[in-house]
Parts: C-alpha cells; structure tokens; sequence
C-alpha cells in the first residue's frame, strides 16, 4: 500500500507541474533546484557510510568524520542509489537557472549554495554509474551550446552543425565501447567493472524469468523481493529489493503493459520536447535542455538501476515529462505570440493523434489475439496460477525460515489453471515449474523429480528450476545428478547444513543425513 501512494503522489506531482502556466517556468525550475538542496542536505544528514559504505573508501573514511563532525539523530530512509537519482536530475536545472540571476546577486548566491550542495550530496553517495550516465546526459545539451555558437544565429546552420557534432559523439562513444568489450573478450582480469557487468547481466536474465510467469498482471507492488527470492533463488529470506533495471521493476510488479506505457512516457517526453528545440531560442529554453537532460539520465541510467521506482524516489518518476508538457504546449502559443504565423491548434492535433494511436493499439491487440490464438490463453492461465500461489506462499514473507507444513490445499485453483494451461501448451515450463514447487512442499519428490526435470529440459538457465531440481535429487539421494546442478551454485554448500537442521527438528532424519552426505560431496569437489 506505500508503494501505491508513492506512485500515487507521482501522478500528484505530474499534473500539478504540467498544469502550471508557462510565465512559471522559472518559479518551476527554482522549486526543483531547491528541493534537490534540501534532498541533499537529508541525505548527508541521516546517512552512516559506516553501516552503508560506498565502492569508495575515500568518500567512506570522510562521510564517517562527517558524522562525527555533525552528529545527527535522523536516520535518513533515502538509499544512496535514490538518492544519486534525485540529485542527477536536479543539478541540470540549477545550472539552467544560472544566466537568469544575473541581475540579482543574492539569488547567484544562493543558486551556487545550492548547486554546490546538490553537487556534493551526489558525490558522498558513491554512485559511480549515476556520475557516468549524467555526464553522457549533458552531451547534447553541451553540444547544442557549441553548435549555436558556431551557427551565427542562423537556425539551419546551428542544426546542422548540432546533428554533425552528435554523429561525431555517438562514433567516438561506439569505438570507446567496441574497444572496450575486446579487451574484456581478450582479458578478463583487471578489467573495471567487468564482474559487475556480468552480475547484472545475470540479474537481468533472472528478472526476465519472473517475467514470463507474471507477464500480463505483473506480480503486484513491491513484491519484487519475495518473488526473487522465492522462485529464483529458494530462500526465505530477502536478497534484493529491486532488479537494477527501471523498467524490468516496473514490468515484474505492474505487467507488461506498465513496462510498455513507462517506456512510452519516458521516450514520448523527449520526442515531445525535441521540436520546440529545434525551432526558437527563448524564455525557458534552457530549462528545456534541463528536463531533457534529466529524460535521458532517467532512461540511460533506469537500464543499470532504479532509483525512480524500488525506492523514495518514486515520487519523482513523472516530474520530468510534466515539465516537458509545461514547457512545450506553452511553446506553441509563445510561437503563434511572436511569429503571427498561421497556428494550428495543438489541443486538437493531440486530441486526432491520440485517438489514431489508440485505433492502431486496439488492432495490433486483436491481431496479437488472433495469431497467439489458444497459446496466448495458456500463458493467462500461468499468469494467474502464478499471482494466485504466489499470494500463498508469500504471504508472509520474509519468514527467515523454512517452514514445514504444507499450505498446498489453498493451492487447488492455481494447479487447475496450470494443467488448463498444459493441456493448451505442453511445453510451458513455467507451469512444470510451479507444478515442482507443489510436489516438493508435499514431500512426493518422485512427482517434484518429474516435473522439474521437465521444466528444466525446456528452460535449463533458470536457476530456480535448476536449484530445486538439484535439492529434488539430494532427497531421492541421487548424489551424482545433485552435484552436476548444485555445484555451479555457491550458497547451496551452507544452505544444505541449514536444511539438514530443519528436517531433524520435523524428525526426518533420512532427509537431514542425505543433506550433510551432499555437503561433503561439494565441499570435496569445490576443493579440488
């Protein structure tokens, strides 16, 4: 219910800032200035690099004198990552600020007060993929200043120049990430950041399994740790919040759709905002370049974190298409206003473009229908066996522990829409997969070992398949077949000292024998 409340007050947010007349572009640009000030000062105030150190031990060892220079009692509930966020897309609108204080020195002040502690604030949070991507926004905005000064006023000439310069940008940015991935190709050691690459390509693949399962109504809000943690990685407890992906978030909890109509949003905003840019220079046009600037942080950056949706910073989500709406429609009347040229009226090109879009989704709908036919209706049925065993089994998540009796009798309706599902489509491993879980929580291993080997012949790169398939195997005591599943998967070596616990205090000591055996057989292989 919180998450829905902060997206709530997003939407909030969204309306009240595109709403606003366009003569309150600068009081807009001010209020988010600020508001990332105060945002900072939050954040330098409650956070403890003691408990929450950074990648930096430089930015560590001065955050924790910070502390003891300044000691506070607020203990901040912004996470770093949120917080770099935040801070990312508001130090563009304080520099946008900047020629428009010239006449007033105390605002000069206290823009550059204010810059310097957003600046600082971004810095003490040791995001090192939010101070990268930032820099990479400002590149267009960079070179459509140099390309204005080249073009001599002369709106054909400034882009051209501006279009040449990007071209020469991408190119120079292309060869650096060629160049790049041939020497990670090459060596693999010592390469920065090459073992974070690879771990968030493997959250990614794991997130996009969930996916599949949750794909039309998504998983429900913030239920992106139980679900984690449950299906991939059979554990009880939580292991991350968030997937680092924006969008991935967003499509597990809400459903394709929600993935679909973010990217919409967000790639809709700059389109939108691309035209007045390209057409006059006037009031607000820097704060133009400020939205887009933080556009394409949100989006550059929403692929290797989520600072605008796992966290505090949801609020913020929608902020700058509402300033990109504030400040374009009202370019259309600012230029009717000045040029006295023949005006279209934007309200009802927007109204026909809105109704043609509509049009064409319902069509490509119906044809996805159409030609998915039945298949389309299995992966429904997996959708809903999935929410509705997942409502079960999550309930209470996290427990911290295993827990031995069985609740698969409140499980009934979601193994009928899994066999539905079957019957229309038999190769859906989801289904085999959920059918796996049921056994296993029954304690029929032969009929668990049946179902997930299934799952695991049609999908054998999901882990959770592959790691509940193996613990299947530890207690039918098929060593052998455990060890070539278990042994690429570090935490299990702990786990199954854990499990041999568990099943002596619920008097299974077959089960916990059979755990302690498979502990020696990996300790002795992953020593060797």
């Amino acid at each position: 219910l919180a998450k829905f409340w902060l997206l709530f007050a997003g939407v909030l947010l969204f309306y009240a800032v595109s709403r606003q007349p366009f003569g309150n572009w600068w009081r807009v640009g001010w209020i988010f200035t600020l508001l990332g000030g105060l945002t900072s000062i939050y954040f330098l105030a409650g956070h403890d690099w003691h408990a929450d150190p950074t990648h930096f031990s430089w930015i560590n060892t001065f955050g924790s004198a910070w502390r003891e220079m300044f000691p506070v009692t607020i203990h901040s509930r912004l996470t770093d990552y949120a917080a770099a966020g935040i801070l990312a897309i508001t130090i563009p609108f304080a520099i946008s600020l900047w020629p428009y204080t010239k006449k007033s020195n105390s605002k000069r002040l206290i823009l550059i007060a204010t810059g310097l502690i957003i600046a600082f604030g971004l810095l003490m949070t040791g995001e090192r993929s939010a101070w990268f991507v930032l820099s990479l926004a400002f590149i267009p905005w960079l070179m459509w200043e140099v390309a204005q000064k080249l073009g001599r006023n002369n709106r054909e000439e400034i882009i051209h120049r501006f279009s040449r310069l990007m071209r020469l940008i991408g190119l120079l940015l292309l060869v650096l990430v060629f160049s790049y991935g041939l020497i990670a190709a090459i060596q693999t050691q010592g390469v920065p950041g090459l073992g974070s690459l690879f771990d968030r390509m493997v959250f990614v693949g794991n997130t996009l399994d969930l996916i599949g399962d949750f794909l039309f109504t998504g998983g429900g809000l913030r239920a992106f740790e139980g679900l984690y943690s449950h299906y991939i990685f059979a554990i009880p407890h939580v292991l991350a919040s968030y997937s680092l992906n924006l969008f991935l978030d967003v499509t597990l909890e809400q459903g394709i759709f929600a993935g679909l109509s973010l990217v919409l949003i967000l790639f809709g905003s700059i389109w939108i905002a691309r035209k007045p840019y390209t057409q006059f220079h006037g009031v607000g046009d820097l704060l133009k370049w400020a939205a887009l600037t933080g556009l394409i942080f949100m989006i550059v950056h929403g692929l290797v974190d989520n600072s605008f949706y796992g966290d505090r910073g949801t609020p913020f989500l929608f902020v700058l298409p509402g300033m990109v709406m504030m400040l374009s429609s009202n370019s259309e009347v600012l230029q009717k206003a000045k040029k006295g040229s023949n005006f279209i009226d934007f309200r009802r090109q927007s109204l026909a473009l809105r109704v043609l879009i509509f049009l064409f989704a319902v069509t490509g709908l119906l044809a996805v229908i159409l030609m998915a036919g039945e298949k389309l209706l299995a992966r429904v049925y997996v959708n809903l066996a999935s929410v509705e065993m997942a409502r079960i089994e999550l309930r209470d998540f996290p427990r911290n522990e295993w827990v031995y009796s069985s609740d698969v009798h409140l499980m009934a309706d979601s193994v009928e829409l899994m066999r539905r599902a079957l019957h229309i489509d038999p190769n859906l491993h989801a289904s085999y997969h959920r059918l796996g879980l049921i056994a296993l929580k029954q304690h029929d291993f032969s009929l668990a070992l049946e179902h997930l080997e299934r799952a695991y012949d049609l999908h054998p790169t999901h882990r959770g398949i592959q790691k509940n398939l193996g613990y299947s195997f530890v207690w039918v005591g098929n060593y052998p077949r455990a060890k070539e599943l278990l042994i690429d998967l570090p935490e299990t070596h702990l786990e199954l000292g854990n499990y041999s616990h568990f099943w002596r205090l619920n008097s299974r000591p077959d089960l916990a024998d059979n755990a302690l055996f498979m502990v020696a057989e990996l300790a002795g292989s992953r020593t060797q």
